[in-house]
Parts: structure tokens; sequence; C-alpha cells
């Protein structure tokens, strides 16, 4: 176990087979935080071996993901820990994986977020440094944490990883992978399709995703152009990759090209938090 190490695991209704999943980090880790976004008061027997590293915080509505990292990591902050491990619910570690992530963190004054890799996709061996990381599976401190002001809760969902990340470059860090340090991790529904010859492939996410998606593609280009102006345009070619992914590949697409216009639109006027 890595003391004064909080793990924040964010949920939506979670099923008890989470602690499972949270087994290995139970293991790695001090203490875990799980919060719940869904709105309900979550009433589950937390087994015995999570009793006393665990403590549950049911949000009162709907807040998104920002919002619930930051209450977790000030949560985290009260009680004391200075080093935070950010997981999503679906998020099942490797035994090592803090212990191969923690030293490297401390490595150097200049880095300031370290993850490890999913999917067995990775073909770099040395740890080298990324524009941006996903939220899963990241490891970094309170100083960190503070010198990007926290995740950017208007946006809800969506690219508020990226946005943190692009944050902690503009604040002089910088962010890092570990390939040696590896973890289970599912992203949306996978779709790969045959379209006129290529195959393309699609995280066929849920239509209210799309909403953010495109709205906050245009957040990211407009907020971190200045600081960032070739990240900023890669992912604003989103803007017009997730319609194509809607037309070619994905399921229902009506109700996700009707949510990709409003959240272009969404973008366009600087609308943001959650989508009513």
């Amino acid at each position: 176990m890595n003391k004064n190490i909080c793990a924040i695991v964010t949920t939506f209704c979670p099923d008890y087979e989470i602690f499972t999943r949270l087994k290995s980090t139970l293991n790695q880790v001090e203490f875990i935080i799980l919060v719940d976004d869904s709105g309900r008061n979550l009433s589950f027997n937390i087994p015995e071996d999570f009793i006393n590293n665990l403590l549950v915080i049911n949000n009162e509505s709907n807040f998104g993901i920002a919002k619930s990292l930051n209450l977790g990591v000030h949560k985290a902050r009260q009680l004391g820990y200075e080093l935070i491990l950010t997981l999503d619910d679906d998020t099942r570690l490797d035994l090592n994986y803090v212990n191969e992530l923690k030293p490297f963190l401390f490595s150097s004054d200049k880095v300031s977020l370290v993850c490890g890799v999913f999917g067995g996709r990775e073909t770099e061996q040395s740890p080298y440094k990324s524009t941006s990381i996903i939220t899963s599976g990241s490891l970094f401190s309170l100083d960190t944490f503070d010198d990007a002001q926290g995740f950017t809760e208007k946006l809800f969902i969506d690219y508020v990883d990226f946005d943190f990340c692009l944050k902690i470059n503009k604040s002089g860090g910088s962010c890092w992978v570990v390939p040696s340090a590896t973890y289970l991790h599912t992203i949306g529904k996978a779709k790969e399709v045959n379209f006129v010859g290529l195959n393309l492939k699609s995280y066929n996410h849920e239509p209210f995703r799309i909403y953010y998606q495109t709205r906050n593609a245009i957040y990211i280009l407009m907020e971190h152009f200045s600081s960032s102006p070739i990240y900023s345009l890669y992912i604003s070619r989103n803007i017009f990759l997730i319609a194509f992914r809607i037309i070619a590949v994905d399921d229902n697409k009506i109700d996700k090209i009707k949510m990709y216009f409003k959240g272009l639109w969404s973008g366009i006027l600087g609308r943001y938090g959650k989508l009513l």
C-alpha cells in the first residue's frame, strides 16, 4: 500500500461489482473516495475489507464529472491526503500500477501528472510526455490540482480531462505516460464498420454525449488556442469527425445529429453547464 494517496472514483449508480474492480485499488492506496453523481442516495452494504478505507459521497443532483472530481479532491484534502489517483468506476488496476507511476511522478519538478496505459495498445517502453491524458488512471499532487485551478465544472463531461492537462501545461507543468503501468478501462460502446472500403471505428456514445463532445471541442479551441494552438486545432477537428462518424458508423443517428447541432450552437454561443 502507498501511504498518503487517495483514490477518487467517480460513479453513476454503480453495481455491487464495483468493489471487485476496486479491490486492486484498495491494495495500492491508503483511502478511496467514491463520488456518485446520479443524484440518488446510494445504499449498499460495504464489504468488510473497505469499511475503514472508503467514503461514499452522494451528490444531491447530477453535477457532472468535473464537479464530482473537485468534490472528491476537496474531501481528500480535508482528510490530509497529498496525492490523488482519479478513476472511473469501470477501471481495474494491475497489481503494481501505483508503484510503477509514483517514482516517475517524483523524478522531476516538471512532471505534474502521470498515467499508465490501457487496452494493450502501447508500443513505447519508456515514459513519454503527452499533451493530454484521460482522467481515469491519472496520479497527481494537490499542488498540481491547485496550479490547474481544478477541473472546469462548466464543461460537465467530455474533454474535462484534456482541459485539465492543458491547464497543467499552461502553468508550466507536464503530463506523462508510463507504459509499464497498465490497467483495464473501457470507453463507450465501440463499434466498427466497413464504409466504402474503409474500416471505421466509433465509441458510439449515447446522444447526450455527442452534445458535450461537440460543444466542448469548441471550448478547447477557444480557451487554449493561444497557449496550445496545434493541439487545440487537433481537438477541433473532432467537430467534423463526430458528424462523419454519426453518419458512417453510429447507431441512433437522428437523435445524435440533433444533439450534434445543439452542441455546435451552444459552443458558438458560449453556453456551458449541464444540458437541459
